[in-house]
């Protein structure tokens, strides 16, 4: 099941990022379709384009993870085309997904409005996730849902 990022359930203040290209671009606004709202943009984007930039999820309980959907900026050509996958069980350590013993990298978006969609085999269990975009369009932006349940 969707864990919230589209619907709400997840709260802004759950939803952080390693920056904001300014307000109107905010963490908050990374969520699967979000759209514009007065003074907002429809999407997150970072502050700067380069690979320490990060959208992350918090969903303050242990969480089974088992996928990600994600979008770019539908009114734009930006978009992340690739991204890794990190989490955490207590915000103090982080670490890769990496079912092979390497850093998985996902395929990403080639626009801004069509979803893709990956599964987690094995899932993740842990209370945030984090995506690490490693190459993108124009500049840094998305928007992603995650599935799975609470454990």
């Amino acid at each position: 099941m969707a864990l919230g990022m589209e619907n709400g359930t997840i709260r802004d203040d759950q939803i952080t990022a390693s920056s904001e290209y300014n307000s109107a671009f905010s963490a908050s606004n990374g969520r699967l379709n979000y759209t514009r709202e007065s003074g907002k943009i429809g999407v997150w984007s970072a502050r700067i384009s380069d690979r320490n930039q990060w959208l992350q999820e918090h969903f303050e309980r242990s969480t089974i993870i088992t996928g990600i959907s994600t979008q770019g900026r539908d009114s734009f050509h930006q978009h992340v085309k690739s991204y890794t996958i990190s989490f955490s069980v207590d915000g103090a350590k982080f670490h890769n997904y990496q079912p092979n013993g390497i850093p998985e990298i996902f395929e990403g978006n080639s626009d801004g409005a069509s979803i893709v969609n990956h599964i987690f085999a094995p899932s993740i269990v842990a209370e945030i996730i984090r995506v690490q975009p490693i190459a993108w369009k124009d500049h840094i932006s998305m928007r992603a849902e995650f599935y799975g349940c609470y454990y």
